[in-house]
């Protein structure tokens, strides 16, 4: 229970650094559909959504910058990534800082692909604006720079690392883990719960059991669904440069 709790601690406390301000961006990146019961802090209403958002497109700089960076993921040209990075990158709340263990933990001399396939689906996602030690900064994806704005409109004592996000319109919540199965509803941005299932036979282990805020239960493609824990970027501007300052899981 004690180590339980304190990954809690340490996992909220990475996503608030994040720096959203939860109670001036809730009405406009969430949106609650009408309320079960009273209108009381920590009771979730029957749907919780969190609306992708990208505020890139507010600075040129960072516009081009990003644009640089996405042909040099698909070009594979690592020299361009290493020189965008910050001196003391973070690489993850338990691992060392700095340049020497982000070329370790993607082993780009091996020629692993982990750091492009990363790193494409990062900058597709979108992602918001923060001001942080004098700093502007930029992190993605939407749905973990725009978490701590959800946090708040989940169960009352409900662990949020248990919930992740729906991340695209009228995705399929399946009876049964298989595409073949009857769809019970479908979902658009929805906040869920992750349902520990055992695991099945068959292609079962791309999908995952979730329940709606609701109490409705059921499989989703994993494809459409995403954890605020998982991997997400943030970038600084530093004079007129921009610098990767943390690549790195919260989990």
């Amino acid at each position: 229970m004690i180590r339980q709790a304190l990954r809690f601690i340490v996992v909220i406390a990475l996503l608030l650094q994040l720096g959203c301000q939860t109670s001036q961006s809730a009405n406009s990146e969430t949106r609650k559909e009408p309320r079960l019961g009273n209108e009381t802090k920590g009771v979730a209403a029957e749907s919780v959504k969190l609306l992708p958002v990208d505020e890139g497109s507010q600075d040129s700089s960072f516009v081009a910058f990003r644009n640089r960076l996405l042909t040099a993921v698909k070009t594979h040209d690592v020299a361009f990534v290493l020189s965008s990075l910050d001196q003391n990158i973070v690489n993850g709340s338990d691992a060392e800082h700095g340049l020497r263990e982000f070329k370790n933990q993607w082993q780009l001399d091996l020629g692993e692909e982990r750091l492009w396939e990363t790193l494409a689906t990062i900058l597709g996602m979108g992602g918001s604006f923060r001001v942080s030690e004098g700093h502007k900064e930029f992190c993605a994806p939407y749905v973990t720079s725009k978490w701590p704005t959800v946090v708040s409109q989940l169960p009352q004592g409900a662990d949020p690392l248990d919930y992740q996000v729906i991340i695209d319109r009228d995705v399929a919540l399946k009876a049964e883990p298989n595409s073949n199965a009857p769809t019970a509803a479908t979902l658009t941005y929805d906040v869920v719960r992750v349902v520990p299932a055992p695991p099945k036979s068959g292609n079962s282990s791309s999908w995952m059991k979730i329940a709606t805020l609701a109490g409705q239960e059921g499989f989703v493609s994993d494809k459409y669904i995403r954890s605020a824990t998982d991997y997400h970027a943030c970038f600084k501007r530093v004079g007129r440069k921009w610098l990767m300052t943390e690549l790195a899981a919260l989990e």
